[in-house]
């Protein structure tokens, strides 16, 4: 492969010889032939997200992912099927699928806060989710009275009617699919104080389907002065850039004030300057909080969202904690199922990171008793507490010693396996039978089995402790004598 075919496929040809030449063809199909046989002249990459992805070089010929590289796509371009592209760019060739994040087809998107005179941008977004085309197409929106409409800018060909405060947006035909936006600005009436509510939003009109569509609300809080709250996103390991935004009808100079840190990475720079940089192994959605003042006023706490893909890291997951805890001597044990959901208790284990979900499997994560039967069990994953849980489909017997363990078969989401398998053990309490509440096991405990349990064992098969066939005081004293007053 690469160097050393070319100069074997070389060596080759200056022998002249028409076998030779075929090897010679064959050689060099080896490093051009990517579609047949995977080989490489050249690197490729694969989108993160919109903004970054991983390049993996080619080397001699061959892919070689232990080089991966992330990178970010420039400004005004996203990532996508491995390409920085713009998407107004009109030579984008029809083969490019654009993939977009999940949304809500007809939304409105405004500020969370504003102060007054500022400018507040609303965008109303539209979407023709049918299968076929609709027609007569329109958007209305009620102006809320505390929008001052003098101030009101019009965009993308509407008009208000001042009389019903209505702003109207005549969209025509839409295709299947076919969508759009449309927005507006406005300032906020004067005199409103501080804490002044201000609620927004619009409606889509598909009459030939016939379809209402209402959109969210957009609450706006009015305030003396404002820190405006902001998404950004990267990727494990690499640090972004984030400004800081505020405003004051003042014009005074603005002093950025970090409430609360970011928990996952370290922020460094000095405000409204920041630098985010994720710390190791680390992806998920991160948060800090901060205001603004003005030298008079302090504005209300914003928030900015930082959210953090998967990328490249070698770091493997780790069992962070376990429930039942390692060593539990009383895990009490439930002779019925709850309800469909299988036996209590629920195992769980949780990670230091997220993890691949395909990979939490009853291969990886299960729970076997002190002769090493596999318990029947149903596993889930929830990945927001990153906490892989195992609902037992069969149940525990007292006395018994359990061991759970998680496999190295279970990866995280960037592929990387357990270094080693998790094990901890938990032992069930044994059978209580202080029945009258007494604190332990006595006289009247006996009495009321005699009186009352005298039964088929094949309900509570646990409380035959001396395998005679039906529940009764001798079970009780069988408790008494071997293992202590356990009760309560």
């Amino acid at each position: 492969s690469g160097t050393h075919c070319q100069q074997c496929a070389w060596n080759m040809y200056l022998l002249r010889n028409d076998t030779i030449r075929k090897s010679l063809d064959i050689c060099y199909d080896r490093c051009d032939d990517n579609t047949d046989n995977g080989k490489c002249d050249e690197p490729t990459r694969s989108c993160i997200n919109n903004k970054f992805f991983i390049e993996t070089p080619c080397v001699d010929c061959e892919y070689d992912t232990s080089q991966n590289t992330v990178g970010a796509c420039p400004s005004g371009t996203r990532c996508i099927n491995g390409r920085c592209i713009d998407p107004d760019d009109p030579d984008i060739d029809d083969d490019t699928i654009v993939v977009l994040t999940v949304h809500d087809p007809n939304a409105m998107v405004g500020p969370a806060e504003a102060a007054p005179g500022q400018w507040m941008t609303y965008i109303i977004e539209f979407e023709n989710v049918g299968a076929g085309a609709a027609y007569g197409v329109h958007v209305k929106s009620q102006l809320p009275p505390d929008l001052d409409s003098g101030s009101l800018v019009v965009a993308d060909g509407g008009f208000y009617l001042p009389a019903s405060r209505t702003l109207l947006w005549d969209i025509g035909e839409l295709a299947a699919g076919e969508g759009g936006q449309v927005q507006f600005q406005v300032q906020p009436a004067s005199g409103l104080i501080s804490g002044t509510i201000i609620v927004a939003n619009a409606t889509v009109y598909f009459p030939s389907v016939p379809e209402t569509t209402p959109t969210n609300d957009v609450v706006t809080v009015i305030g003396d002065v404002v820190a405006h709250g902001q998404r950004v996103e990267t990727v494990e390991g690499v640090p972004v850039a984030i400004t800081l935004d505020g405003y004051t009808p003042t014009g005074n100079p603005l002093t950025f004030v970090v409430d609360r840190e970011p928990l996952n990475g370290e922020l460094t720079g000095a405000a409204p300057n920041l630098t985010y940089t994720p710390a190791d192994n680390f992806e998920g959605l991160d948060i800090l909080t901060f205001h603004v003042e003005d030298g008079v006023n302090s504005s209300r706490p914003a928030e900015v969202s930082i959210v953090v893909a998967t990328g490249i890291e070698t770091i493997p997951p780790e069992v962070l904690a376990t429930s039942p805890i390692d060593g539990s001597d009383d895990v009490a044990v439930y002779v019925r199922p709850v309800l469909t959901g299988g036996y209590p208790p629920t195992i769980h284990a949780w990670f230091t990171e997220p993890i691949n979900e395909t990979t939490v499997t009853t291969g990886t994560l299960f729970v076997v008793d002190a002769l090493g039967h596999q318990l029947d069990a149903a596993v889930t994953y929830d990945g927001t507490t990153q906490d892989a849980q195992l609902q037992l489909q069969e149940k525990l017997t007292w006395r018994q010693t359990y061991t759970a363990t998680v496999t190295t078969g279970l990866h995280d989401t960037s592929g990387n396996a357990m270094a080693e398998a998790y094990s901890w053990s938990f032992t069930t309490r044994a059978p209580c039978f202080d029945l009258d509440g007494s604190g332990g096991m006595d006289i009247v405990d006996i009495q009321q089995v005699a009186g009352h349990w005298n039964m088929d064992p094949s309900l509570y098969p646990e409380y035959d402790l001396n395998a005679d066939n039906v529940i009764d005081v001798l079970d009780i004293s069988l408790v008494a004598q071997e293992w202590g007053n356990l009760c309560p």
